[in-house]
């Protein structure tokens, strides 16, 4: 999947990711990686965050935020 290609192109280090939920559709309407990370790098790890589905729940958004080792 996406996260065997990104940890075998990435070098080591750990990426913050914060990730903005719609609600009534489960789906990631907004993603704001950070780290120690290039853009192009950071960029990629964003676009990982940007396919997630979630399942559906009453608030209109929820943030949620990851670290990931690589």
């Amino acid at each position: 999947g996406s996260w065997e290609v990104a940890a075998a192109v990435l070098r080591p280090g750990t990426a913050s990711v914060k990730v903005l939920i719609q609600g009534s559709t489960g789906r990631v309407i907004a993603v704001q990686p950070s780290g120690g990370f290039s853009e192009a790098e950071l960029a990629c790890i964003g676009r990982i965050f940007e396919g997630l589905q979630f399942s559906t729940f009453c608030n209109p958004t929820l943030t949620v935020s990851y670290s990931y080792r690589f």
